[in-house]
């Protein structure tokens, strides 16, 4: 009686997924992807994120095999190579390629170079350090966003480049207009602490000037302007300190605890009559 099967038949593996299969679903998360997040959207939120997810990751590189050559797709890729902690294979891709932007691509650039030395991932510190040094000297001059700028004058700061770290600061608060008043503000009395410590004693009064303009309490724009004398007194600029608190006083001119400090302060510049007259304006206040 013949078998119903025969001996010599190899079963067949079964196939859960065809390579045309795969290839169909990844398109078909591509496609969603861009009806979601139309390219410039995705573009910016990449920009925001403190993370990019694979699939992100995934469009875009797909994204780029259709532009090879269009910056914003390759630099939006490499951006979230950097963030989702992919540095190596950012780097590559920045390396090969060419930019119509160049700071766009430096200042990514500068990103790897930082998180390889703060994060202590680099055996080469000493060289490092010179090429964090020259990046943020040329990118001190680039039109970059307040963000950016802020993230350069603070590690400036942390590498000991007081003056550009101090250019910097100038510059944010000149020209950071998106930036919130308090934002500013702390950011003026971070700027002054520093050039005080280098002895800059006009520039750090200059600071807190700014401080002091940006501040919308009694405490903090007091906080401010006795610093801003300050500054001047430790320089032993006693007629500008004088200078200074006159030009500033504004509305503090009726705060007693201003008053006070306004009187030591004309007392210790051998200014009597000044002392005389906060001392007047001072026992008028209840």
């Amino acid at each position: 009686m013949p078998l119903p099967f025969s001996v010599d038949e190899t079963p067949t593996r079964e196939v859960f997924i065809r390579t045309h299969q795969l290839i169909g679903f990844v398109l078909l998360i591509v496609i969603a992807l861009w009806l979601f997040y139309p390219e410039e959207n995705l573009m910016k939120h990449i920009d925001h994120a403190e993370t990019v997810d694979p699939i992100t990751i995934n469009y875009l590189e797909n994204l780029m095999l259709l532009y090879p050559e269009q910056e914003r797709v390759i630099l939006s890729l490499a951006h979230a190579y950097i963030k989702s902690g992919r540095m190596q294979e950012a780097h590559m891709l920045l390396q090969e390629k060419h930019y119509k932007r160049p700071y766009a691509a430096q200042w990514l650039l500068y990103r790897l170079l930082r998180h390889q030395h703060f994060s202590k991932s680099t055996p080469n510190a000493r060289d490092q350090v010179q090429l964090l040094r020259e990046n943020i000297i040329s990118l001190a001059k680039a039109p970059l966003a307040p963000h950016q700028q802020i993230r350069l004058a603070q590690d400036a700061e942390a590498l000991s480049m007081s003056h550009e770290a101090l250019t910097l600061y100038h510059k944010i608060l000149t020209h950071g207009e998106t930036l919130s008043k308090t934002r500013k503000a702390k950011l003026a009395k971070r700027a002054a602490k520093l050039a005080l410590s280098h002895r800059h004693y006009q520039q750090c009064a200059d600071f807190y000037s700014t401080a002091l303009k940006l501040s919308d309490t009694l405490d903090t724009r007091r906080d401010a302007f006795v610093k801003g004398v300050q500054c001047l007194q430790a320089g032993d600029m006693i007629d500008k300190a004088m200078t200074y608190a006159k030009t500033h006083m504004g509305k503090l001119s009726h705060d007693k605890k201003t008053l006070m400090f306004l009187t030591e302060l004309a007392l210790a510049a051998n200014k009597p009559a000044i002392a005389q007259e906060h001392m007047k304006r001072l026992l008028k206040k209840p």
